[in-house]
């Protein structure tokens, strides 16, 4: 069995992907158990532990999924890291999220020795995610627990990779607890206004198959959502994939409308906004709503 626990700090979109890896983790990892804050604890997530002893209460895992907008939520990020790495000692502690993303040096092992992985990138999620479930199903059908070699030539890796994959990609299901669901349809921002951050730890875009997203959003109704909320990093860009290539030019980068001969920016092109496979939000928006 495998308990963990979730915290969440920031957006909506981080709302989202916060409930899309519970959902996950509940459906691809057999016997894997939700903690959650119990009402006595509301004040301190994260109050010390009186005793170093690991309580069959205790998760073994949590994942923090960290902020960056502002130095004021990259402290509460670091202040609640801490805080959770001395209430349950004996935890995996994994961050993710966007502050991870933009500094993940900030969170080394000098400075952060309680941290057990920093997760950078969706792919690292996923990998993590996969190695849960392959010890975990490998328990669950000897009795025992195997290695991590012989694990993966009897379950076969490349099948329980795609399994998560597939997952992470359907979305989910419900947004326990609350009337309206958040339903995340694109991510990523190339603007770099001079006041945000966001671009430097979501680059490149990306936008979900509108098909993907309307049968998420007809789960959310049929679980009883009667509000759905469409969440994104730069929602207006629903429709758009630009890849993130480190020291290439973007066109759609705000820093590239210099013009001049001898400038070392290209061109903005405007016709360069035009959505891909006709999908735009407009478009989306309508089908949502026939």
């Amino acid at each position: 069995m495998i308990r963990f626990r979730l915290v969440s700090f920031g957006c909506k979109v981080n709302q989202y992907e916060t409930e899309l890896l519970r959902e996950v983790l509940l459906r691809v990892v057999p016997d894997s158990v939700e903690l959650k804050r119990s009402a006595s604890s509301q004040n301190s997530a994260d109050s010390k532990n009186t005793t170093d002893s690991k309580k069959s209460s205790d998760p073994d895992w949590i994942f923090v999924n960290t902020c960056t907008v502002t130095a004021e939520s990259d402290a509460k990020c670091r202040k609640a890291i801490h805080r959770l790495a001395a209430k349950y000692p004996h935890a995996n502690l994994v961050v993710w999220g966007c502050y991870a993303r933009r500094s993940p040096e900030t969170f080394q092992s000098s400075r952060f020795p309680e941290i057990h992985t920093v997760l950078v990138t969706q792919d690292d999620l996923e990998r993590l995610v996969t190695r849960l479930a392959v010890p975990t199903i490998a328990a669950a059908s000897t009795g025992q627990l195997k290695t991590a070699e012989s694990t993966d030539k009897t379950l076969g890796l490349p099948l329980i990779s795609q399994a998560v994959e597939e997952a992470f990609q359907g979305g989910i299901a419900q947004f326990p607890r609350l009337h309206r669901a958040m339903l995340k349809v694109q991510d990523g921002c190339t603007q770099h206004c001079s006041y945000c951050i966001v671009p430097e730890a979501r680059p490149g875009l990306t936008s979900r198959p509108m098909a993907r997203v309307l049968t998420e959003a007809m789960r959310l109704i049929t679980a009883g959502h009667h509000e759905i909320v469409l969440t994104g990093t730069h929602l207006g860009l629903y429709g758009l994939n630009r890849p993130y290539q480190k020291d290439v030019l973007d066109i759609l980068d705000s820093r590239n409308r210099i013009i001049g001969g001898n400038s070392e920016y290209a061109e903005f092109i405007e016709d360069a906004a035009a959505p891909q496979n006709g999908e735009s939000l407009t478009l989306l928006v309508r089908r949502l709503t026939e």
